[in-house]
């Protein structure tokens, strides 16, 4: 029988720009999240091997007191791209939030500054009121289209040597431009999510699909309709995995540890935190069928 050689699966942290800490389900942040702190994570994470380092994208605190500190999206990633020098940044961003034309030019400066260590999470959803906040109003559908624009706006303008014009059906740039583009091919595209618009834009112009932790049947019929995509677009799926890990040397030190987790977490949240179906709780085994799963 013929084994299947597959690919090493690559480990990915985050940055905790709402604020950090040991246990989970806290009003405030054990740790706040302040350069010198951020500083410490990101290098711990290089030091340790890890691939990549996603940064979120929000505009108020996501895990903790909506008026708790929160560290900005780009400012905190670069500032910490230059205090690193192999690990790389999945930074997230909404199109609608920024001028296209100017946020090339913001993740072609980072490309450079960081020596080509720059990918790119595109996150049409977000936090519920996060665009109403900032006075934009747009449906699912909307949202899709005005990042299916971006992406394709974006990847010409790092194309161009001289100045292009660009007319979407929402995006219209005239004579813009980019200098210096982006090193290498640029970034590479990440997106979330499992509805129909989220799997025919991954076909169309990204990279990889993001999904969340579930049961394997779940997964597999997720990854079933992503294929699809891709293959309708020549192209072929890569796919990423989030879940939260907990390691210890027996299983019971591992639950004492999740127990741990959420021995100082608000009353709701730790009812939230307790998943109702055991099939969400894996064994190493079930992570390994995983990985089985995603590199087929």
């Amino acid at each position: 029988m013929t084994s299947i050689k597959r690919p090493a699966p690559k480990f990915d942290w985050f940055v905790p720009i709402d604020g950090d800490g040991n246990h989970i389900g806290t009003v405030s942040a054990e740790r706040p999240p302040t350069f010198e702190y951020l500083r410490q994570v990101v290098q711990a994470a290089e030091d340790t091997g890890y691939y990549s380092l996603l940064i979120p994208t929000r505009f108020s605190n996501g895990l903790f007191e909506e008026t708790s500190p929160l560290a900005e999206t780009w400012t905190t990633a670069t500032a910490l791209a230059a205090v690193t020098n192999k690990i790389r940044f999945l930074v997230a961003v909404r199109p609608g939030f920024i001028s296209p034309g100017m946020w090339a030019q913001m993740a072609s400066a980072f490309s450079n500054i960081s020596n080509g260590r720059l990918d790119i999470n595109i996150v049409p959803g977000g936090i519920q009121g996060d665009f109403e906040r900032l006075g934009i109003r747009s449906n699912h559908t909307e949202r899709y289209a005005l990042a299916t624009e971006f992406i394709e706006a974006s990847k010409l303008l790092w194309k161009s040597p001289k100045p292009m014009d660009y007319k979407g059906k929402i995006i219209e740039l005239e004579q813009a431009m980019v200098s210096p583009t982006p090193v290498g091919d640029g970034p590479r595209w990440y997106l979330g999510g499992a509805s129909e618009n989220a799997l025919n834009l991954a076909g169309q112009q990204a990279d990889n699909l993001l999904m969340w932790i579930q049961p394997i049947a779940q997964i597999a019929e997720l990854m079933e309709r992503a294929k699809k995509s891709f293959q309708e677009n020549n192209r072929k799926a890569e796919f990423g995995i989030r879940t939260h890990i907990i390691v210890r040397d027996t299983e019971s030190e591992a639950w004492e540890a999740a127990e741990d987790l959420l021995s100082k977490a608000n009353n709701v949240l730790e009812k939230n935190a307790r998943l109702p179906s055991p099939e969400r709780l894996w064994s190493v085994n079930k992570l390994n069928l995983v990985h089985t799963k995603i590199t087929e």
